[in-house]
């Protein structure tokens, strides 16, 4: 939960938490990163403006739930990658996941906010965020739409 409740902290910071908000709804962005259809699941369709959204590297993301440092460039990479070696550290997530190192750690918490720097990029794919979903963004429900579905 590190990492979620680091986040949801992060994106009230950075995106305007409406009253009642306990935690953000991921979005996927493309099609092919929705998670496979479920029982007793539906797909939205929707649009939302940018302001309302907090888009982010998905690889960033991952590095996060591994707890590892988000370099900011090359030579940040290289830099951290040899005070672990100073230290004998093999596998970053060893940061985070012991009682040692306070200053590494320090460092890989720190890296996370890197997660919404646009200019920083570990992969191609982005997927979002955001605190609420409002009536007027559904455009699809399971392909239909939505103003067939509910009647208000």
């Amino acid at each position: 939960m590190v990492c979620y409740d680091w986040l949801s902290d992060e994106a009230s910071k950075l995106l305007e938490k409406p009253r009642g908000a306990e935690g953000p709804i991921w979005l996927a962005l493309r099609s092919d990163f929705m998670p496979c259809p479920a029982d007793n699941t539906v797909v939205l369709e929707m649009e939302i403006e940018k302001k309302n959204l907090l888009v982010f590297d998905v690889g960033k993301w991952d590095y996060i739930l591994n707890y590892w440092h988000i370099p900011k460039d090359e030579n940040d990479r290289l830099s951290f990658r040899k005070a672990m070696d100073e230290k004998g550290v093999r596998n970053q997530s060893e940061v985070m996941m012991t009682q040692f190192y306070p200053v590494l750690k320090r460092e890989v918490r720190e890296s996370w906010s890197r997660l919404f720097d646009e200019n920083i990029r570990v992969s191609k794919n982005d997927q979002a965020i955001c605190w609420e979903i409002r009536m007027e963004w559904v455009v699809a429900v399971d392909g239909k739409n939505p103003r067939d579905l509910f009647r208000i």
